[in-house]
């Protein structure tokens, strides 16, 4: 199965509502909205309604308010990436360096996420067409 999902223009940052538990760095994916927000959550591949991700809280003016980066090259948000490598979504939000596979369970869906532009920050393309790893 395959969940295709179309963005706005490179460099998009969309003022979101988040929780508490959304921090600077994970990847978010479209819990719902409202006039003048998406609201967002983070991403878990675990779950096929937390997925995909569609980008990446760049900062936070609250608890409850962030900016989202869709589309672009990130801030120096992140740490000891590895310049030129792909990554992937994690189960905690965050980017990893290869596929996860799941605890205890037979799928997960794998999202790739951008390249690593310098070891603190990513070209953000988050792939909308995710694979569904099978594990037997």
């Amino acid at each position: 199965m395959a969940i295709v999902v179309r963005f706005g223009r490179p460099g998009a940052v969309r003022l979101s509502k988040c929780t508490i538990d959304e921090s600077i760095g994970d990847f978010v994916y479209l819990f719902s909205s409202e006039v003048g927000y998406d609201i967002v959550r983070k991403a878990n591949p675990l779950f096929i309604n937390r997925v995909p991700a569609v980008g990446v809280v760049i900062s936070k003016s609250s608890d409850e308010v962030c900016n989202v980066l869709w589309d672009g090259e990130s801030p120096p948000i992140f740490f000891d990436l590895i310049p030129g490598k792909p990554y992937f979504l994690d189960y905690n939000g965050l980017p990893t360096r290869t596929p996860v596979a799941p605890p205890g369970s037979s799928f997960l869906h794998v999202q790739a996420l951008g390249i690593a532009t310098a070891t603190n920050k990513m070209y953000i393309k988050p792939h909308t067409q995710m694979t569904k790893r099978i594990f037997e």
